[in-house]
């Protein structure tokens, strides 16, 4: 690697240092509209400091959130929603992982290509889709709903990655596992820690 002149030096320093404001920049504006008490709705004006710093926001959150629930509850509610999407996408995602590594048949290809397109989608373009699919199957409104929608986008990840896993494993071991006797349960045990 060539060393740079020190004007190169500077200019790319420069550059560097635009790119960074651009990046800090809305982070450190939502940090310091957390931490100021004097905006009440939207904020109207650009300051690099809080007018009034307070933790009050935070304590006014904790204990009166907008929504009907308390943040105990809306916590709660996260982690079903999250370890059950989690879970489904695992299960669901296994079984399809294994066959697309191991088994040969029509269309494979092309399935595998259009879960990996499927990892490309906006959610954007799915909401009225969705909002109009889990209306009329009831669950709209629904911890479940949230959940399979969470499951359906976790999907792909979960597919292609456990995919690769399986077919890094030899054929030639599984086929001495069902040889010995192990189930496919036995199996996919095993496979999980290897």
């Amino acid at each position: 690697m060539h060393n740079l002149r020190w004007w190169q030096q500077v200019i790319s320093q420069f550059i560097l240092g635009i790119v960074a404001v651009f990046a800090v920049l809305p982070i450190w504006s939502m940090a310091r509209i957390a931490f100021d008490g004097s905006i009440h709705g939207a904020p109207t004006e650009f300051r690099l400091w809080p007018a009034e710093p307070t933790l009050a926001v935070f304590n006014h959150v904790w204990s009166k959130p907008s929504q009907s629930l308390i943040i105990p509850g809306l916590l709660k509610n996260s982690l079903i929603v999250s370890g059950g999407a989690a879970l489904l996408s695992v299960v669901f995602g296994l079984s399809m992982a294994y066959a697309f590594a191991r088994f040969r048949f029509p269309g494979r290809q092309t399935g595998l290509f259009i879960i990996f397109l499927g990892a490309f989608l906006p959610p954007v373009a799915l909401m009225t889709p969705l909002y109009i699919l889990l209306s009329s199957i009831g669950l709209r409104t629904n911890l479940l709903g949230l959940m399979m929608v969470y499951t359906a986008f976790a999907m792909p990840f979960c597919i292609w990655n456990m995919r690769n896993a399986f077919q890094a494993v030899p054929i030639e071991l599984e086929e001495a596992a069902f040889l010995d006797g192990a189930s496919f349960s036995r199996l996919f045990d095993w496979l999980r820690y290897h």
